[in-house]
């Protein structure tokens, strides 16, 4: 699966995947995953609202750490989303 993950053309496609895979969550969550929801010195993501109703805080690895990292290095404007799109209102 890493081994096909990694021949994909586009960097936000990997990232989106690997991180669903690193952390278990939804598809969902992960589309709506915002920075001020990261706490980088604890490794955790706080999931505000999650398909029960309730918020979750995930921890991450250090695999997914370093995406995270690498993604808010090269944010745009500030961006409140981990995966901005342009046609979502909300990531």
């Amino acid at each position: 699966l890493f081994a096909a993950i990694n021949l994909l053309r586009y960097e936000n496609t990997k990232d989106f995947l690997y991180l669903c895979l690193f952390t278990g969550a939804r598809r969902g969550n992960v589309t709506a995953m915002r920075w001020e929801d990261i706490n980088f010195q604890r490794s955790t993501w706080h999931i505000p609202n999650t398909k029960n109703g309730t918020s979750q805080l995930l921890p991450l690895s250090t695999a997914a750490v370093a995406i995270l990292h690498k993604r808010f290095a090269k944010r745009k404007h500030n961006c409140p989303w981990v995966f901005p799109s342009d046609r979502a209102p909300s990531g």
